[in-house]
């Protein structure tokens, strides 16, 4: 048998190597849990990481939609443009037309009166 100081108790060998086996497993398990409690702060960071990027994500669509929809609004007013240009195209091409025919009209009017007069 031997003895412990403290109180004197009486601890036999099998104790003893129990009471070192338990210290043993004891220091290996605080161990173990200072490294678990590392791996779940590193996780935790990496969430707050990850989040930050879903953030950064997000308002990225975000801008390109917003590019997307100036672009949207741009190109109807492009094509509201087109649509009144075509008009006035259509406008003067027929102002054009009836100015010939006008010119033409004025024309032969000048020419009949013209000979007229030559012939009288």
């Amino acid at each position: 048998m031997l003895y412990a100081q403290p109180g004197k108790i009486c601890y036999s060998s099998d104790e003893l190597e129990n009471i070192a086996n338990k210290m043993t497993e004891a220091n290996t398990n605080a161990k173990l849990l200072g490294i678990a409690n590392k791996q779940l702060s590193q996780q935790a960071i990496a969430l707050v990481a990850k989040d930050s990027a879903l953030i950064a994500l997000d308002l990225v669509v975000a801008s390109k939609e917003s590019i997307i929809s100036l672009k949207e609004e741009i190109i109807t007013g492009k094509d509201h443009e087109i649509t009144d240009l075509r008009t006035a195209l259509k406008k003067s091409a027929r102002k054009e037309k009836w100015l010939k025919i006008k010119w033409a009209g004025t024309t032969v009017a000048l020419t009949g009166a013209l000979l007229y007069v030559i012939v009288k």
